[in-house]
């Protein structure tokens, strides 16, 4: 006991000594330490105190107590990296920036790895569910304003981290675990596994399929891409059937939890069943918003299809009007030149008449 209690306190110590020298770091290289400063610490571009500050994430890890104290500290990690890679932003160098991503990328794989094996393993515990689900979906929390000043390709693997980790905080839950078994013996990770699966579905396609595309280095929304889907629709039916899910799962336990007189337990499942219901209205009311949105789309296409065809018909009206005129000028000139040639004639008879000296 002795000898943990000894290591936490020296761990605390280098945590002091490092943090500090985070701000100094920072303040020497023109960057005023501000609040963000202090939340992102050091990033990779500080080559020496960097590694020890990984180190002492590491320890910190080693002897947290249990899996889901380690899942909240990778929590905490993953938004350390993302803040690093934030802090990064617009410095002119793209190795450091790739690396920096990466890191976070990295640090997020763990946190989902963690999270998923817990629930995996308390599929039935729906409060752990919920609070672990909660923490890995807000452990992606964007600052989009920051991430401008990214190159665009960060971004945009940035937004597609977002979109996976979406997946798995809220479809992991949903996917039977005889199927999570096959897929991580075939060297996929939770991110990918559940990429699989809601794909696959999504596209009436097998597992198989989308597992050997994942292994050839193709990402969540190349795959998507080549099977005509919208991620986002995907997105939001993975929520909607997962909030559904939790909502049937937590009737069931307010009704056991009623019988056997739990009323701590009772009062606590009553809170999350009302989050569940504000979160199921919140998505029905979005749902509701893309269908009117797809519905005014649709309305002005038809409107601008009718418009143009009345345009086509006034073309086609006008013109056909213009013919017709024109052929009846062209019929009255043509009438015109020939009572003209008769009258000259008369005139000719006449003038004949009129000469004495006309034969």
């Amino acid at each position: 006991m002795m000898k943990r209690k000894t290591i936490k306190m020296t761990s605390l110590f280098l945590a002091g000594s490092i943090a500090i020298s985070g701000v100094a770091s920072a303040s020497s290289n023109g960057v005023e330490p501000d609040e963000d400063t202090v939340k992102a610490g050091i990033t990779p571009n500080s080559p020496l105190l960097y590694p020890l500050d990984i180190g002492m994430e590491k320890i910190k890890y080693k002897f947290a107590d249990t899996n889901e104290e380690k899942a909240e500290l990778l929590v905490a990690f993953s938004k350390e990296r993302y803040a690093e890679l934030l802090k990064m932003a617009g410095i002119d160098d793209e190795k450091l920036l790739e690396k920096a991503t990466a890191n976070y990328k990295e640090a997020l794989g763990k946190t989902q790895a963690k999270i998923g094996d817990i629930l995996v393993k308390k599929k039935d515990d729906i409060l752990t569910q919920e609070a672990l689900s909660t923490q890995l979906e807000q452990s992606t929390i964007p600052n989009l304003e920051l991430e401008a000043k990214l190159p665009q390709e960060i971004q945009t693997q940035l937004e597609e981290s977002r979109e996976v980790n979406t997946l798995v905080a809220n479809g992991l839950a949903l996917v039977d675990s005889e199927q999570i078994l096959l897929l991580k013996g075939m060297g996929l990770g939770y991110d990918q596994i559940i990429t699989v699966v809601v794909l696959a579905e999504a596209g009436g396609v097998l597992h198989e399929e989308i597992a050997t595309k994942i292994q050839e280095g193709k990402s969540y929304s190349e795959i998507a891409k080549e099977l005509n889907l919208e991620k986002k629709e995907i997105a939001q039916k993975i929520v909607q059937r997962s909030v559904d899910a939790q909502l049937e799962s937590i009737k069931e336990k307010i009704e056991l939890a009623k019988k056997i007189g739990d009323k701590t337990g009772l009062y606590d499942l009553q809170l999350i069943e009302n989050k569940l219901v504000q979160e199921k209205a919140a998505l029905l009311s979005d749902s509701a918003k893309a269908e009117l949105k797809e519905a005014t789309q649709k309305a002005k296409e038809k409107v601008q299809e009718v418009t143009q065809e009345a345009v086509e018909q006034s073309k086609e009206e006008i013109n056909q009007t213009g013919k017709e005129a024109l052929q009846k000028s062209q019929e009255a000139i043509k009438d015109q030149i020939q009572n003209s040639s008769e009258i000259g004639n008369q005139a000719k008879e006449t003038l004949k008449g009129l000469n004495p000296f006309a034969k």
